[in-house]
C-alpha cells in the first residue's frame, strides 16, 4: 500500500488531503504532525519530509515532489488530472509552480527543530 506524507500545517495541503482521502481508498495517509510521529524509523530526516510532498510506495520507494502528487492522483481516480499535468505545453508551468509552492512552504513552516 502506498502511504502519504503531508503537513497539515499548510492549508492548502490539509484541503486538498481531506478531499483525496475519500477517493484513495488503497492509500494510507500520514500527517507528519501527528502528535508521536517520527520520521527516523523510515530512514528520512524531518526537513527532507517536510521540503515536499513524499509518498512510499508498496515496494519501500520514495516518491516526492509533483510526481508524488501525480502517483497519489492515479491512485485516488483522477489518473486525467495527472495526465493533465505531464502533457507537454503544461508540464514545465506546473513543475515550476509546484516547486514554488513547496520553497514556500519549507520556508513559512520550519521543522521542528527549527520552530
Amino acid at each position: 500500500m502506498n502511504t502519504v506524507y503531508y503537513d497539515s500545517r499548510n492549508l492548502a495541503c490539509r484541503m486538498e488531503i481531506t478531499l483525496l482521502r475519500r477517493l484513495g481508498r488503497d492509500m494510507a495517509w500520514q500527517d507528519i504532525n501527528a502528535p508521536g510521529f517520527d520520521c527516523h524509523p523510515l530512514g528520512i530526516e524531518d526537513n527532507t519530509l517536510r521540503s515536499a510532498l513524499h509518498l512510499r510506495d508498496a515496494d519501500g520507494s520514495w516518491i516526492t515532489g509533483i510526481a508524488a502528487v501525480r502517483t497519489m492522483y492515479r491512485h485516488c481516480r483522477l489518473s486525467w488530472l495527472a495526465a493533465l499535468s505531464e502533457w507537454a505545453p503544461l508540464r514545465p508551468g506546473i513543475e515550476a509552480a509546484y516547486s514554488a509552492f513547496a520553497r514556500r512552504h519549507a520556508r513559512n513552516h520550519p521543522t521542528t527543530q527549527e520552530a
